[in-house]
């Protein structure tokens, strides 16, 4: 009977990380608003949702501040380069389309084909971005990179990490209330994905932080313990 009330059984610390994505994705919401702080609202998102899937939650509100503060630059250029590439695409895939319906030839085919390929691509990897600008120290060039990489090299899990999204999506349009919640919850179980694939890239520095390179097989990668 003590066993129920004791605030450390499994039942509190899953209430306790249910009420942390909460308030988590309340704060990520009110930080969105400015439209240009969405990267660095993200990338802070992840940072907490992730020390709360590995049980270090610390403080929610001051963990998300300290990675918003942080990687405040890096996710602003990190969100320029994603809007300023999904803009190039769409518009591509809506002029090669036009062209296609006029002059239905093998190669404008093969472009129009091509630059779908390469727009799924785009959707996978941006899924990567701001968890890795959270979780490791990189130029903005090298997480583009690994955000691909890992992307393709993971693409079962990438898969369910698009899935898990686009449900998020659905739910808010079916149900608006539920983007008081649905961010954090998807945050959440991305992060648990997540978890299983950072073991394969994390190393650290010769100072002790975490950084990554191209992808490695998984028998050569250095694991650490945070």
């Amino acid at each position: 009977m003590n066993r129920l009330f004791d605030v450390d059984n499994g039942f509190f610390r899953f209430m306790g990380k249910v009420f942390d994505m909460i308030v988590l994705n309340l704060i990520t919401l009110v930080m969105c608003i400015p439209i240009i702080t969405i990267g660095p609202s993200l990338t802070a998102l992840y940072y907490v949702a992730l020390k709360i899937v590995r049980d270090e939650e610390g403080y929610v509100v001051k963990g998300f501040f300290k990675s918003f503060k942080q990687n405040f630059k890096q996710g602003v250029l990190l969100e320029i380069i994603c809007v300023v590439c999904a803009l190039l695409l769409y518009v591509d895939l809506r002029v090669t389309y036009n062209w296609m319906t006029q002059d239905s030839n093998y190669f404008i085919r093969l472009l129009f084909f091509a630059l779908v390929g390469l727009a799924l691509l785009a959707i996978v990897a941006v899924g990567y971005v701001f968890p890795i600008l959270a979780k490791f120290e990189n130029s903005t060039k090298k997480v583009l990179i690994n955000s691909v990489m890992m992307s393709v090299r993971h693409l079962p899990y990438s898969i369910l990490m698009v899935v898990i999204t686009v449900g998020a999506g659905v739910l808010v349009y079916i149900y608006p209330i539920a983007i008081f919640f649905v961010i954090g919850a998807a945050a959440f179980l991305h992060s648990i994905i997540l978890r299983k694939i950072w073991d394969n890239y994390i190393k650290v520095d010769s100072q002790g932080k975490i950084i990554t390179e191209e992808p490695k097989e998984e028998n050569d990668a250095e694991k650490i313990e945070e």
